[in-house]
């Protein structure tokens, strides 16, 4: 039985994120290509080597070229597993290892929730 409360879309592979750490950290930013994504928050798929931890963080959502942008939206990390195959250019590779994390979006302002939900019905 599905838990989840909110609806969630799939992007077919032409929307992505850009994982930026808290402000003053170092850490570097990560980019991935959204898996789904709802009110609430997205799955990203990232490269194998990436490592998200679980600190808040914020992140970007885009459709290039400048299609959509939305940016800064604080999130946490809710799960970050590794995903075995995957399909490079419509071919499925099984030794090709990425990772899959759940993004929650958190204390988004009522701009940004318009523009999410822009998003969403497109």
């Amino acid at each position: 039985m599905e838990k989840r409360r909110y609806l969630r879309f799939l992007t077919q592979g032409k929307a992505f994120a850009v994982v930026r750490p808290r402000a003053g950290e170092r850490d570097e930013i990560r980019v991935g290509r959204i898996k789904n994504i709802s009110a609430n928050g997205l799955a990203l798929e990232y490269p194998s080597d990436a490592d998200f931890g679980r600190e808040p963080s914020y992140v970007d959502v885009f459709i290039p070229p400048n299609r959509f942008h939305l940016s800064k939206v604080r999130c946490k990390v809710v799960y970050d597993i590794r995903i075995r195959g995957a399909y490079v250019n419509s071919v499925f590779i099984s030794s090709y290892v990425t990772k899959q994390c759940g993004l929650q979006f958190e204390g988004l302002p009522e701009d940004k929730v318009r523009q999410l939900h822009f998003f969403l019905r497109c």
